[in-house]
């Protein structure tokens, strides 16, 4: 889903420069915990919910993240 990548990509952003990553590799290492994490709580709320339910949250997320 669209949505998901929204708000990973975000995710990403915002710990890389939380954490203040200085090279590439630092950055690389960051991105792939944070994709890790943000798909085990995003695909966690699918199985949980119902799919509309879980669409609406991807996509508030997904707002939040655009601003």
């Amino acid at each position: 889903m669209p949505y998901i990548e929204d708000v990973c990509a975000f995710a990403e952003r915002e710990l890389a420069n939380e954490l203040g990553c200085a090279d590439a590799e630092e950055f690389s290492r960051v991105r792939a915990a944070s994709r890790s994490m943000m798909n085990k709580l995003l695909f966690s709320l699918k199985e949980r919910v119902d799919i509309d339910m879980a669409k609406e949250c991807y996509c508030a997320l997904a707002k939040a993240a655009q601003r």
